[in-house]
């Protein structure tokens, strides 16, 4: 490899290590690993400033924006808590609160949607006594195979999108996605729901009245 090659992967080596330190925010790294390329002379100013003008990050940007006020309206947990009415019972719970998540993450970010449930997910597992850890782990899985369902649902499939499009490719629809989105979300619930709520751990600072979760569900 040449000297340019060597130098780029070093740079790349060094954004994955303060990635997992966590002593730096994830924009930090990546804005501070362009320039570096940028002063070296591996890639041009111009070729450091496109991506901002792509228009899967101009859609995504939006979609957070949107999916912010939805969430500070109160919007989407009122149908949640008023018209589905959650049940007691630990599965039939999951059972309505995984498609609910799955619906919105489709069409919404995933990190509103996670962020507007938790408080009403720990209130519910609160006050029936099952450990917050088998609640938001099914949580933050339902918004995760949501998001497969549609083009928008999450930013992978659309900077896949512009990288199709980019290259002369027909762009996809918003959902070309949906019957395989649909698949793999139906058998992760399905996991769930019969084996994998089994194997969910239990906080370790374990609550009075939170030391398993009621048999009888």
């Amino acid at each position: 490899m040449s000297s340019s090659q060597y130098f780029v992967v070093a740079i790349l080596a060094a954004v994955v290590v303060l990635l997992y330190s966590r002593k730096l925010s994830a924009p930090v790294i990546f804005l501070s690993a362009a320039a570096v390329l940028t002063f070296s002379g591996i890639i041009s100013p111009s070729e450091a400033l496109a991506g901002f003008g792509n228009d899967a990050i101009a859609v995504m940007l939006m979609l957070l924006v949107i999916s912010q006020i939805i969430w500070r309206t109160g919007f989407v947990q009122w149908i949640f808590e008023v018209r589905l009415k959650p049940s007691s019972r630990y599965r039939t719970f999951l059972a309505q609160m995984m498609p609910f998540v799955e619906g919105s993450s489709a069409f919404m970010n995933n990190t509103p949607v996670v962020a507007m449930m938790i408080p009403f997910v720990s209130d519910w597992g609160s006050r029936h006594k099952v450990p917050a850890s088998k609640l938001l782990m099914p949580l933050s899985w339902a918004a995760i195979l949501g998001g497969m369902v549609t083009l928008i649902g999450t930013s992978t499939n659309m900077i896949v999108n512009s990288l199709v499009t980019g290259s002369g490719g027909t762009g996809l629809t918003i959902l070309d996605f949906t019957p395989v989105g649909l698949m793999l979300f139906s058998g992760g619930m399905a996991y769930v729901l019969f084996f994998g709520y089994k194997t969910l751990p239990v906080e370790k600072v374990l609550r009075k009245g939170w030391l398993k979760v009621p048999e009888n569900t």
